[in-house]
């Protein structure tokens, strides 16, 4: 019997808008903001899945931007280059549910 249900934003195969190392970037469910999360499996033994947790929600691309460099979350330099491509991104959420539903 397959398997329909949709995955939950903490899934791993929820999808990314963009993704580097244990830190990831999603749209929210109901398309009203964007959601930093990271991976709590890594350095969990005997957990084969992620399980993502919001770090951040926001709705504003700066904004989004700024939390993404942001220190205290100690995000490795590496994934801040992957994750900051996100320029393509419009300045509001909702500017961008709008178009799709165009």
């Amino acid at each position: 019997m397959a398997d329909n249900r949709k995955p939950r934003e903490s899934d791993d195969d929820y999808p990314s808008i963009a993704r580097s190392g244990r830190w990831r970037v999603i749209r929210c469910r109901d398309d009203i903001q964007w959601i930093l999360q990271r991976d709590r499996r890594r350095g969990c033994p005997g957990r084969d899945l992620a399980t993502w947790r919001g770090v951040a929600y926001v709705a504003n691309d700066r904004f989004l931007a700024s939390v993404i460099l942001r220190p205290s979350l100690g995000i490795p330099r590496d994934d801040l280059a992957a994750l900051l491509t996100l320029a393509a991104l419009p300045q509001h959420i909702k500017t961008e549910a709008d178009h799709a539903a165009a």
